[in-house]
C-alpha cells in the first residue's frame, strides 16, 4: 500500500512538473531568439533583446521596421492590446461580465468608436505615418495568426480578431479621455457656484469672469453626473492618466556642458504597464522610444541628438451644457429661437453569462446626452439631459502623423512646428538636444470662448451663446526656449499667462513644481546623480505647513493624547513621506478628517466622492487650513472656527488609526498604511492574483511630492494607486547612454523573467542603463 501511495505521489509530482515544462517552456513561452519566418515582411530584419528584453529592431527599409514593431510589440503585449480597443469602443462587457456594462455604456456614449471610423475613413492614407501604423497593424496580425497566444486569451476563452487601423484611433481616443477631468470637476464646482455661492469659491484657484451668468441647473442632474463620473469607472487594472514632472537643465548648469532631460510621467498603475520601450534603427532614422498599446509612434523618447519628455497640460477641452427640452417633443431641445432634433441610435453590447443589453444613445449638435448613462435619472427622476462638448471629437486632430514627424526633427524649430499638429488633449513637451537648446510647448488646441463663459461651470446649451467659437493660434499656446535662468519645469502646474492669455484648465497644486523649482534653482551645477534626487523627492513643504497650522490649533487636552516623543516628531517633521515616519500617517489621516468635516456637509454623498477625485479638493484643502475664518468652516449650519473643526478632526483621526493600527501612536509608521501593489485586470480572481499581480509592498513618497506615489484622498490603507510610469534621465553629453526604468517589466507574460525583473529596482529607487550601442550575442530573426 505505502509502495502504491509513494508511487502515485511520485508520478503526480512528476505531471505537475511535465505541465508546468509545457506552460512555461512551450505553451506560453517567449522566444527572443532564432529564425522566424513571417508573412508580410520584405526583407529580413534583426531583432536583439538587452537584458531587461527591450527590442533593438534594425530593417532596410521603415515598412519592415514598423512591421517588425507590431510583432515583437504583439509577442510581449497581445492581451493589453485586446483589452485597450475593447476599454475604447465598449466591449469589455463581452469578456468580463455584468459588472463592466456601465464602463461599456460610457464609451459606447462618448463615440470613440463612432468618430475612429470616420476618422478612418476620411484621413489621406497615402502619408509615411499611416504607411507606419498599417504596418504595424500588420505586424500584430501576422503575431496573433502564427505566434503563442497570451494565457489570458486560454483563460477568458477569447478567440483573436483581426487588430484594424481604427482599433489604434480609438485608443488614441481613450488617451484623450483619461486626460479630460473636467469630467470630475464640472458638476462640482457648479454645484459650489450656484448653491453655495461666490464666498465658498475663493480657496480653489478658479477665475469667473465677471459676465458669468450660471446656467439654470438643477441638483438632481447635478448628481446624475456625480453618478455617472462615480461609477462608471476605468478598472483598477487599466492604466489611466494622472500628471507628470518633466524638466530640462541648459549645459550651463550641468557638470558635462550639455543639457540633461528628465521625465517621469504619472499613469495609474497596472499589470502590464502602459509603457513598451524599443530602440527602432532603418537607414538614416534611429530612435528609442516609449510606445502605447496599439500605437506605432513614440509618444516620448530620444535619440543621439534630441529626446522629449511628456507631462498634461490640463488645459480644459471638455464642456457640459444643459439642455432644454422642447415641452411639446422629449427628443427636441432648445437651440436660440429655434428647436433642434436630438439624433438617436440604438447599440448593443454583448455580456458574457449575460443576455446583450441595447442601450439608447442621443446625440445633439454639441455632442453626446452625457447623463442617459443612467436612464432612472432622465425618466423618474427628470435630471435635464447634459450634452458633452469634447475638442477630441470636434477637432482633425492628426497626433499619430505629429508624433510620427516629431522623432524625425532636425532642429528645436521643427520640432516646435510640428507640435501644432496635437490638437487633443492637451501635452506639455519638455525638450533638450546636443546643440545646447531646452525648450517646453503645451501642445494642443486651446478653445475661444465668450467673455461671460467660466468654462470650469456647466454652461447653457439652449441660449446658443455660450459654445465655443473657434481656437487660438497655436502661437498663444504658453512655450519657452532656452530661458535665461537655465531650466524650464512642468509638473502639471498653471502655466504663466502668455500673450495676455491665461489657458482655462484643471492644474495641479503647485507642490510638486516649487518643491523641483527650489532644488534645481539652489544647484549651481548638475549631474545624473542630483537629479535621480529630485526625482525621488519625498518631501512636502505644503505638508509640513498645514501640519504646522493644525498642530497650533490643538489644545492640551488633545496633546495630552499623544506621547511627548510623537509630539516632538510632528513639530519637527519637515514633510518627508519616508516609511518610518509616523508624522506622515496621522497627518494623512487627519487631513482626510479635516477635509469630511468642512466640505462634506455642504456637498452631499454622490457629491462629496466625486470632489475628493478632482483636484480642487487640494488646492481648498491647503487654501483652507491657512484661514481661520471661511464658511467652509461652517457645519451643518452652525457657525464653528478653523481651531473647532480642526480639533474635531484630530480626534476622528486618533480613533481611526487606534482602530487600524493599534493604540501606541509610536507604531503608526508610514509604511503600515502606504501599501503598492499593481494589478492585473484578471488579478481581481483567486488565485490569479498571485500569478498576475505585484505587491503588497510598503513604499514611500505620497501624492503631490516629485516622487509621485500617490494616493486617492481616503481614510485607513492608503492604496498607492498611480504614480510615475517610468523614470528617465539623459545627459546630452553621452545621449546613447541614459537611464530609465519601468515599475515592473518589459512582458506582459507572467512566465516570461521580464514580466516583474524592474519591480524591485522600481521599488527601490534604482535605475537600468538604456544602450543605444547595444550589440546581441544571440539575435531573433524574422525573414519573409
Amino acid at each position: 500500500m505505502r509502495t502504491y501511495i509513494r508511487n502515485t505521489l511520485i508520478l503526480l509530482v512528476l505531471l505537475a512538473l511535465t505541465l508546468f515544462i509545457w506552460i512555461t517552456q512551450f505553451r506560453y513561452s517567449t522566444d527572443r531568439t532564432g529564425e522566424v519566418q513571417v508573412s508580410g515582411l520584405q526583407n529580413q530584419v534583426s531583432v536583439g533583446y538587452d537584458s531587461f528584453g527591450i527590442p533593438h529592431i534594425t530593417a532596410e527599409n521603415e515598412e519592415d521596421l514598423y512591421f517588425a514593431l507590431g510583432y515583437v510589440h504583439a509577442k510581449d503585449r497581445l492581451f493589453q492590446m485586446e483589452l485597450m480597443r475593447r476599454l475604447a469602443q465598449g466591449q469589455l462587457s463581452e469578456i468580463f461580465g455584468e459588472r463592466l456594462i456601465e464602463t461599456d455604456t460610457l464609451f459606447r456614449t462618448l463615440g470613440i468608436h463612432r468618430h475612429a471610423k470616420n476618422y478612418v475613413s476620411q484621413i489621406d492614407k497615402s502619408t509615411p505615418a499611416w504607411t507606419a501604423l498599417e504596418q504595424y497593424i500588420a505586424g500584430i496580425n501576422a503575431y496573433q495568426n502564427e505566434g503563442n497566444l497570451p494565457i489570458e486569451f486560454d483563460i477568458l476563452g477569447l478567440a483573436p480578431r483581426p487588430f484594424k487601423a481604427e482599433d489604434s484611433i480609438s485608443v488614441s481616443g481613450y488617451l484623450a479621455y483619461s486626460f479630460a477631468v473636467g469630467f470630475r470637476t464640472e458638476p462640482v464646482m457648479t454645484h459650489v457656484a450656484k448653491n453655495l455661492g461666490e464666498d465658498y469659491l475663493d480657496i480653489f484657484d478658479l477665475d469667473m469672469p465677471k459676465q458669468t451668468q450660471l446656467a439654470q441647473v438643477d441638483f438632481t442632474t447635478l448628481e446624475s453626473l456625480a453618478k455617472v463620473a462615480n461609477h462608471s469607472l476605468l478598472p483598477s487594472a487599466i492604466s489611466q492618466y494622472e500628471g507628470s514632472n518633466a524638466w530640462a537643465i541648459s549645459g550651463a548648469k550641468t557638470q558635462s556642458g550639455k543639457p540633461i532631460l528628465a521625465s517621469d510621467p504619472h499613469i495609474s498603475y497596472a499589470m502590464p504597464g502602459v509603457w513598451y520601450e524599443a530602440h527602432l534603427k532603418a537607414g538614416d532614422y534611429e530612435f528609442y522610444g516609449f510606445h502605447q498599446a496599439l500605437v506605432p509612434v513614440a509618444l516620448m523618447g530620444h535619440n543621439r541628438h534630441f529626446g522629449w519628455g511628456l507631462t498634461m497640460f490640463q488645459n480644459d477641452d471638455m464642456d457640459f451644457y444643459v439642455e432644454k427640452l422642447n415641452p411639446n417633443n422629449s427628443n427636441q431641445v432648445v437651440r436660440g429661437d429655434a428647436f433642434e432634433t436630438l439624433k438617436q441610435f440604438e447599440e448593443t453590447i454583448t455580456v458574457k453569462d449575460a443576455n446583450p443589453v441595447t442601450i439608447a444613445i442621443r446625440e445633439s449638435s454639441i455632442g453626446p446626452i452625457i447623463n442617459d448613462i443612467y436612464p432612472g435619472f432622465s425618466k423618474d427622476n427628470k435630471a435635464q439631459p447634459v450634452s458633452l462638448w469634447w475638442a477630441f471629437l470636434h477637432t482633425e486632430n492628426p497626433m499619430i502623423e505629429a508624433f510620427y514627424q516629431l522623432s524625425r526633427s532636425e532642429n528645436v524649430e521643427e520640432f516646435g512646428k510640428t507640435l501644432e499638429g496635437i490638437h487633443a488633449p492637451g501635452l506639455n513637451f519638455m525638450y533638450a538636444d546636443s546643440d545646447d537648446n531646452i525648450a517646453w510647448w503645451s501642445a494642443g488646441l486651446i478653445p475661444k470662448r465668450p467673455a461671460h463663459v467660466a468654462p470650469w461651470l456647466m454652461l447653457d446649451g439652449s441660449s446658443g451663446q455660450d459654445l465655443p467659437t473657434e481656437y487660438y493660434d497655436f502661437s498663444y499656446n504658453p512655450h519657452e526656449l532656452n530661458p535665461a535662468d537655465g531650466f524650464i519645469i512642468s509638473a502639471n502646474q498653471r502655466p504663466r499667462t502668455y500673450q495676455d492669455l491665461m489657458v482655462p484648465g484643471y492644474y495641479n497644486l503647485p507642490a510638486r513644481a516649487d518643491r523641483l523649482i527650489a532644488d534645481i534653482g539652489m544647484q549651481n551645477t548638475t549631474n545624473l546623480e542630483q537629479e535621480k534626487q529630485n526625482q525621488r523627492s519625498i518631501r512636502s513643504h505644503y505638508a509640513q505647513r498645514a501640519l504646522s497650522t493644525m498642530l497650533n490649533e490643538l489644545g492640551d487636552a488633545e496633546r495630552a493624547k499623544l506621547p511627548e516623543n510623537v509630539l516632538n516628531e510632528l513639530n519637527q517633521w519637515q514633510g518627508e513621506f519616508s516609511l518610518d515616519s509616523v508624522a506622515a500617517t496621522l497627518f494623512t489621516e487627519w487631513q482626510f478628517a479635516t477635509i469630511e468635516q468642512a466640505f462634506a456637509d455642504e456637498f452631499g454623498e454622490e457629491l462629496f466622492a466625486l470632489f475628493t477625485r478632482t483636484r480642487r479638493a487640494d488646492h481648498g484643502f491647503y487654501q483652507l487650513v491657512e484661514q481661520s475664518d471661511h464658511p467652509w468652516w461652517h457645519q451643518d449650519g452652525k457657525s464653528l472656527s478653523r481651531t473647532d473643526i480642526v480639533r474635531q478632526s484630530f480626534d476622528i483621526a486618533k480613533d481611526r488609526l487606534t482602530q487600524n493600527l493599534g493604540p501606541n501612536p509610536e507604531s503608526w509608521q508610514w509604511q503600515q498604511v502606504h501599501l503598492f501593489e499593481q494589478q492585473h485586470p484578471l488579478g481581481s480572481v483567486k488565485p490569479l492574483d498571485k500569478l498576475f499581480n505585484l505587491g503588497p509592498v510598503a513604499i514611500h513618497g505620497t501624492h503631490a511630492v516629485p516622487n509621485n506615489l500617490s494616493q486617492q484622498l481616503g481614510t485607513g490603507i492608503q492604496w498607492v494607486k498611480h504614480g510615475p510610469s517610468t523614470r528617465r534621465l539623459i545627459d546630452f553629453s553621452h545621449p546613447e547612454s541614459s537611464l530609465s526604468i519601468l515599475p515592473a517589466g518589459q512582458s506582459g507574460n507572467p512566465f516570461d523573467k521580464h514580466f516583474d525583473d524592474q519591480w524591485e529596482m522600481y521599488i527601490n529607487d534604482q535605475y537600468r542603463t538604456v544602450d543605444l550601442n547595444f550589440k546581441a550575442d544571440k539575435k531573433l530573426i524574422l525573414t519573409p
